[in-house]
């Protein structure tokens, strides 16, 4: 989870995931050298659950970087980044692994999203995921046209395999570089996971288990 003063959320999209029906997982939270209470409250956090770490950055290296810093630093077998604004259902990550294993040739789970406002108010699903298919038997040019009907940025907060997620991150280090190290550049996730779609498919989950926060919260 990487975060730059997240305070007003970060504490409820921290129990979203420690409340996961599968919960053999590290959290690690990447704060950005905030200037808000972040720190603090995840600190409480992991003084109460083993599964939890934070490592702070001295300085602000801007947001792009720090996702992809948590991406390169991880050592498992899947991986999910997390914005500390959003929730997830109780079985997020337990629907997410099942796809994964019964689709042993893709490399991203992902699912439908629902947004909720800024005070956590339930409100529509997100219609842009409503072309997405689980990818098993398509060729990239398949892939592809499927991903740009709609371009969907959210299944950027799916569950990837490790091995093929970071030998795609040259995709956001090339973003990041267009923005001069500053706030990550407006479809860099959607830039993103066309190209990682150009390589390996996904498998996609019709219910709603990830919660997306609107209201302008940004990650730099």
């Amino acid at each position: 989870m990487p975060v730059r003063n997240g305070a007003a959320h970060i504490a409820l999209a921290l129990e979203s995931l420690l409340d996961q029906t599968f919960g053999d997982f590290e959290l690690v939270v990447y704060d950005n050298a905030s200037t808000d209470d972040t720190f603090q409250i995840v600190s409480a956090i992991a003084s109460r659950d083993a599964r939890v770490r934070v490592i702070r950055h001295e300085r602000n290296i801007g947001g792009a970087a720090n996702f992809i810093h948590a991406a390169e630093q991880t050592t498992g077998e899947f991986f999910c980044w997390a914005a500390h604004d959003d929730l997830r259902e109780p079985t997020f990550l337990a629907t997410m692994f099942a796809l994964l294993q019964s689709n042993p040739e893709v490399a991203l789970a992902c699912c439908a999203v629902r947004n909720i406002d800024p005070d956590g108010t339930m409100r529509e699903i997100r219609p842009e995921t409503a072309s997405l298919r689980t990818t098993t038997g398509t060729n990239a040019a398949q892939r592809l046209r499927m991903y740009l009907r709609e371009t969907p940025g959210t299944p950027f907060y799916g569950l990837f395999r490790t091995k093929a997620l970071k030998a795609s991150l040259d995709a956001l280090h090339e973003m990041n570089a267009l923005s001069a190290g500053g706030p990550a550049l407006l479809g860099s996730d959607m830039t993103f996971l066309a190209r990682f779609l150009r390589d390996h498919g996904f498998a996609y989950a019709p219910q709603p288990l990830l919660l997306f926060r609107r209201g302008g919260v940004r990650h730099d």
